[in-house]
């Protein structure tokens, strides 16, 4: 994660893991396969980042059409 704060607008997250540094940035992005392992690994972050207060919104473009 850079140190500079110029560039901490969006973090996109394609790990498994909550990233450091993550209250850092205003957006957080999170890309979720629609792999039932890797969702429920997800839906963890989700609770986490749902106990911090964040705002989230789920865009589903699995169903999509």
């Amino acid at each position: 994660i850079p140190n500079n704060s110029h560039h901490r607008e969006v973090l996109l997250n394609l790990g498994h893991t909550v990233p450091q540094g993550y209250q850092e940035f205003a957006r957080l992005i999170e890309v979720v396969t629609v792999d039932e392992a890797e969702r429920q690994v997800a839906r963890t972050r989700w609770k986490h980042y749902s106990e911090q207060g964040l705002t989230i919104v789920r865009h589903d473009v699995a169903t999509q059409g």
